[in-house]
């Protein structure tokens, strides 16, 4: 799953509208890869590890709260750029905002109470309220939430144990449904780069028809 995200990331990479956009417009786009990107990364590198020792496990949790944090928070921040895009300064504002949360939900992540399946609701909850501040597209939540709700009621391990230990646990559909999401998010938004080119909308951009 992850390379295959990266292999579409790359080929959404190489439109040649990128090369004429101008520079904060692909930075907001750029920080959207790098936060999801990062995601994917600690995910995999906790995966990894989390089998090393209980000291080492639990570290790597802390890091792939990180990525959990950076993938929300840089979606937010390019929903509101673009959503705001005639608005610098409601776009700095709630940009700024949005930073803030996600510097106070990884502190709260850090709290070592926070760890644990005891905790695994309150972590959800946690970071459903951090994406629902970005106020992002019904279809992107919805399939974070559905990726949510299925590691959170832990189905269906939950109600046939020890059949899905190798494939289809519900940690398994959360990472799918998430790298979906991320998918999805990212072609929006060079559909929304694209119809301001084609508007004539972008800054510093001069329309040519």
């Amino acid at each position: 799953m992850y390379f295959a995200a990266l292999i579409l990331v790359v080929e959404y990479w190489a439109s040649p509208l990128l090369f004429d956009a101008p520079f904060f417009d692909i930075m907001a786009i750029q920080m959207y890869v790098v936060g999801t990107a990062g995601c994917l990364l600690f995910s995999a590198a906790f995966h990894a590890a989390n089998a090393h020792s209980e000291k080492i496990a639990a570290a790597f949790l802390k890091l792939d709260y990180l990525g959990i944090i950076m993938a929300i928070s840089t979606t937010c921040i390019s929903i509101t750029y673009f959503g705001l895009y005639g608005s610098p300064f409601l776009q700095v504002t709630y940009i700024s905002m949005t930073m803030f949360c996600a510097a106070l939900v990884f502190r709260v992540a850090l709290d070592p109470h926070m760890d644990g399946a005891h905790s695994g609701p309150w972590r959800a909850l946690v970071f459903f309220l951090l994406a629902a501040s970005g106020l992002a597209p019904i279809f992107h939540v919805a399939v974070f939430e559905v990726g949510t709700t299925a590691y959170v009621s832990r189905f269906p391990e939950r109600f046939w144990p020890r059949r899905f230990d190798l494939l289809g646990a519900s940690h398994q559909i959360f990472h799918i449904l998430v790298a979906f999401g991320q998918i999805v998010h990212l072609y929006g938004l060079r559909d929304i780069l694209l119809q301001c080119s084609l508007n004539g909308v972008l800054r510093n951009s001069v329309p040519t028809g």
